[in-house]
């Protein structure tokens, strides 16, 4: 009997949930024409969100909402934008929820995250609703320290893959790059919208790995590398990897000085310095240290 009562009762709870026509516009919450919240704060291009979020005419903030940038600083994983969000029921109910693909994230964007009309509507009378948080939560809510795992474990997973890449050939030979058109190296992670440039990499004609170079330029240019290993093709936490990553290094090509370069090695977590080529171009340059160093 209770098995049969429960399903009727979910189904209620999930129609008293779903709230429609819901605006979010000027700084006020309107369900069904009727306001029901406000939102102030302050964010921009360079600086990130602070929002507040009140019952109307009220200045004691229901729910605050904090901008951070998470780094994962590792090729096969893109940065996140989150939102961190803290109500004000007795626990102080806190946890993140991602930015929206292709999400706007001035004020009113990142508000209709929050509010719209597919998810719960957070505040009832004035006040917050324990139900509907609870339902929200459990829909939209992103386990922040289960992704740094995952990425974690993933890098584990690949460095371990890079060491025991052996590839035989003759180490006398000079290195040779050849640009192709495809990316293979991570369909997982988007590129800037700039001159992108892939080259394979090979010694006594062998595959070695490849070069991602990403050129961004404004009134000088500066070049993002990403060095990659060619690994016996294998699929990692859901990610299919033939390239495994093993260095990173951004270039201010219209430095001029004597500044080094700093080059990453991201399975490591460690970096080291290069001295900066009189062409400040260091495609070559950082390839020879990476072998020298023994990961190619």
């Amino acid at each position: 009997m209770k098995k049969m009562l429960f399903v009727p009762l979910l189904a209620i709870g999930s129609l008293a949930f779903s709230q429609k026509n819901i605006i979010v516009k000027g700084g006020k919450i309107k369900a069904n024409d009727a306001v029901v919240a406000e939102f102030d704060g302050k964010g921009g291009m360079m600086k990130v969100y602070r929002l507040g979020v009140f019952a109307p005419g009220s200045k004691d903030s229901i729910l605050t909402v904090y901008e951070e940038m998470f780094n994962a600083d590792y090729p096969l994983f893109n940065n996140l934008r989150l939102y961190k969000l803290t109500f004000s029921d007795a626990g102080k109910t806190s946890f993140y929820i991602k930015k929206k693909e292709n999400g706007w994230t001035a004020e009113k964007g990142i508000m209709e995250q929050v509010f719209n009309d597919t998810l719960p509507l957070l505040l009832k009378d004035g006040k917050l609703d324990a139900d509907a948080l609870n339902a929200f939560k459990a829909k939209l809510s992103f386990d922040l320290d289960g992704y740094k795992n995952y990425l974690k474990t993933t890098q584990d997973s690949v460095a371990t893959a890079v060491k025991n890449a052996v590839i035989k050939r003759d180490v006398q030979k000079p290195f040779v790059f050849k640009q192709v058109k495809d990316n293979l190296i991570n369909t997982n992670k988007p590129h800037f919208n700039d001159a992108e440039l892939v080259y394979d990499i090979y010694q006594d004609n062998v595959l070695l790995g490849r070069m991602e170079k990403i050129t961004h330029t404004t009134i000088t240019s500066t070049s993002y590398y990403t060095y990659y290993k060619y690994i016996t093709p294998k699929t990692v936490n859901g990610i299919r990897i033939i390239y495994a990553p093993i260095a990173t290094c951004v270039n201010e090509e219209g430095f001029s000085g004597n500044k080094p370069v700093d080059v990453l090695l991201v399975n490591e977590g460690q970096t080291f310095s290069l001295k900066r080529e009189p062409s400040n171009v260091m495609d070559l340059p950082i390839l020879e240290a990476l072998f020298a160093k023994g990961y190619l």
